[in-house]
């Protein structure tokens, strides 16, 4: 997936974010030799230098700019439309989910926290036998993306836990909330 889409929003980008800002001295030293080094060369034309540097500055701009409101998956204008889908998910969910309710997600907590508690599942954590306790004291709500077959799955693993996930909406297009029920 890094290969696939090495951008901003990967946090192995993100840490090299100090290494890039030290390097900006040295790309200002780049392109300061590029014009000296065409001063040099066109010795006739006493703004080569000058218009070198610009055209090499506007050149790196324009293509920052681009970078930065047209990227793909994190680009400004992408990243408008996501928080955008966000809000309108939350405001779906907090139309039916009480506020003392837990909501289980897999990937979209931050969609929702601070206002409804909020877990994600662990894979080498015992998921159905927290939720029994959980569901003893509150109502539990799944919150997902996942297809048919795999909450199929899931509610095999929950039903020896005497619960079930029950779908009470669709969110969005991908989107769906469960409501995990006991079954005794």
């Amino acid at each position: 997936m890094v290969k696939t889409y090495n951008s901003i929003s990967i946090s192995y980008v993100r840490y090299f974010l100090p290494i890039y800002i030290l390097l900006l001295p040295f790309v200002a030293l780049g392109i300061l030799s590029v014009g000296d080094y065409l001063a040099s060369k066109f010795k006739k034309c006493k703004k080569i230098k000058l218009v070198s540097n610009i055209f090499l500055i506007l050149c790196l701009s324009i293509f920052s700019l681009r970078l930065a409101f047209f990227a793909p998956y994190d680009g400004l204008l992408e990243t408008k439309k996501n928080i955008l889908t966000y809000y309108q998910q939350f405001q779906a969910v907090k139309n039916i989910v009480p506020p003392s309710a837990v909501i289980m997600t897999d990937r979209s907590d931050k969609i929702f926290f601070p206002v409804f508690s909020v877990f994600v599942p662990q894979a080498d954590l015992p998921l159905w036998s927290r939720i029994e306790n959980l569901r003893s004291a509150r109502e539990v709500f799944y919150f997902t993306d996942k297809a048919d077959n795999e909450i199929q799955l899931m509610n095999e693993e929950a039903r020896e836990y005497n619960l079930e996930l029950v779908q009470m909406t669709k969110i969005d297009k991908n989107f769906r909330l469960f409501i995990i029920i006991s079954t005794n």
